[in-house]
């Protein structure tokens, strides 16, 4: 099994977490567009993790109950294209993906 540290050029994992904390934040607004985002992390705060998938349309990141939020949201996920991981996945990784 894959972790990020596997995938992630060395020294680009903030630059994973800047290209996938957009999403996170668009998440928190679908379900409330007047939340303050510094606020919700302040009891569930995002980060990285190890449970993804390469998807036909990009590497999709999938967060369990209670990890970036409360039961009642499920188990988010986000999908970023895989042409946005560019320089930031490994190219062994991305090849045929982009």
């Amino acid at each position: 099994q894959l972790k990020l540290d596997d995938i992630v050029v060395k020294g680009k994992k903030k630059a994973l977490y800047d290209v996938l904390y957009p999403d996170f934040v668009a998440w928190v607004k679908s379900s409330n567009p007047e939340a303050d985002v510094a606020e919700y992390e302040k009891v569930w705060k995002f980060g990285l993790t190890d449970n993804f998938s390469f998807a036909k349309d990009g590497l999709n990141f999938q967060y369990g109950q209670y990890e970036i939020g409360p039961y009642v949201v499920g188990m988010p996920d986000f999908t970023v294209p895989y042409a946005k991981l560019q320089g930031i996945i490994k190219p062994e990784y991305l090849a045929g993906q982009v």
